[in-house]
């Protein structure tokens, strides 16, 4: 996907100044409307049409006239041409580059990871092998400040909570057996 620059400070220019509200946000519009379709900076009277539906044909035909007596668009055969595009924006050609390039890159990174793992999900498959018994693969807070989530040997060996053969069957003498509970 390709990105639409503007300068920062760009709605502080003098030609949006001059321009207004309406026939900025038409510019802003048509560079996106290049950046979307690869054309360079060029828009045709008809994609011109649909940038903003929201303006009657005579607020578009002004916003267009203001627009090219401030320099934001250069009237062309069949449209206009966003002034200086290309030289805040990448070309066709150059997007296209870049992104054969950032294809390539990522086969090669992919090659390189299958080859050395033998399982290209072998990293996830290591973490949630080392699982303990269904502890959670994260921290919790326990393990936060040192304590451990695996059951110790005692733990693990005594009888759940509230089971009638613990403690000396005071009211309140399961909660210094209980087993830790993960949040």
């Amino acid at each position: 996907m390709a990105w639409s620059r503007l300068e920062p400070g760009f709605s502080q220019h003098v030609k949006r100044l001059k321009s207004g509200p309406i026939a900025s946000w038409l510019w802003v519009c048509a560079i996106d409307f290049c950046t979307l379709h690869g054309t360079d900076g060029f828009v045709d009277s008809v994609a011109l049409a649909g940038l903003c539906p929201s303006l009657r044909p005579a607020e578009r035909k002004r916003a267009i006239k203001v627009l090219v007596d401030v320099g934001s668009f250069e009237e062309r055969d069949g449209g206009v041409y966003v002034h200086g595009y290309l030289d805040h924006n990448p070309s066709k050609a150059q997007v296209e580059k870049d992104r054969a390039a950032s294809r390539t890159r990522y086969d090669r990174w992919r090659e390189r990871r299958q080859a050395s793992d033998g399982d290209p999900n072998g990293a996830a498959n290591a973490v949630a092998n080392a699982v303990y018994n269904g502890a959670a693969a994260t921290p919790t807070v326990g393990q936060s400040f040192g304590q451990s989530v695996i059951p110790s040997e005692r733990e693990r060996a005594a009888p759940p909570s509230g089971d009638a053969s613990q403690g000396d069957g005071e009211p309140g003498a399961e909660r210094h057996t209980a087993r830790r509970v993960r949040l």
